[in-house]
C-alpha cells in the first residue's frame, strides 16, 4: 500500500533479475536523474508471449556494455 515500497520491490527485483548493480537501477538524489542514462515509465513495456503469458521488457536508454545507440532491453 505503500509507494516507496513498491518502487524499492521494483527496482530490488529489476536489478536481480536483470543481473544488474543496485546503483544501475538508483540514483543518490532526485537532481542526479537524466532522462539520457535512467530508465523511466516510458521505457517499460507489459506485453504476452507467444504462450499468453505476460512479461515486462525494459529498455535501457544507456549501458556500460552498449555501443552508443544500442538499444538494450532485459525481460
Amino acid at each position: 500500500d505503500q509507494p516507496f515500497d513498491a518502487c524499492i520491490w521494483a527496482i530490488s527485483s529489476c536489478a536481480f533479475f536483470g543481473m544488474m548493480r543496485f546503483g544501475e537501477v538508483s540514483v543518490k538524489s532526485h537532481t542526479d536523474f537524466d532522462t539520457s542514462k535512467h530508465i523511466m515509465q516510458e521505457n517499460v513495456f507489459f506485453s504476452f508471449d507467444l504462450a499468453a503469458k505476460p512479461y515486462a521488457r525494459l529498455n535501457l536508454p544507456k549501458a556500460k556494455m552498449a555501443k552508443p545507440g544500442e538499444l538494450n532491453q532485459f525481460s
